[in-house]
């Protein structure tokens, strides 16, 4: 099982970069942009959704959904993620917990401003 999940991970990755830079599905891809430079944030964000609607501290709603439903729940979240993602990006140079572990990392501040980067 690991196996198959690791292959068709590596699959979509190589798929999502073969339409990007051989096709004319670059256009429509493009978009995808703003929630992946904040990986981690929408990642950390999703868990945190997820149990305020799935667990007993939030809706409960495990398991009371149907399959539809909770599809469309997925593209709603998602969608916020897109909108949230695409906001922050126009003032903000990283997520913010990208901006923290880049930090972490190189143990040294950086600035999370456009303008401080950019020197406006």
């Amino acid at each position: 099982m690991y196996l198959s999940d690791l292959a068709f991970g590596l699959f979509y990755l190589w798929l999502l970069a073969y339409l990007y830079y051989f096709t004319s599905w670059k256009k429509l891809i493009k978009p995808f942009k703003y929630p992946g430079k904040m990986a981690l944030t929408n990642y950390i964000l999703q868990s945190v959704i997820g149990l305020f609607l799935f667990s007993s501290i939030g809706l409960g709603w495990y398991e009371k959904l149907s399959p539809v439903q909770t599809f469309l729940l997925a593209i709603g979240v998602f969608i916020f993620q897109w909108f949230y993602s695409k906001l922050w990006l126009s003032y903000f140079q990283y997520g913010p917990l990208e901006w923290l572990w880049r930090c972490f990392t190189y143990q040294k501040f950086f600035p999370i401003k456009k303008n401080q980067i950019e020197g406006k």
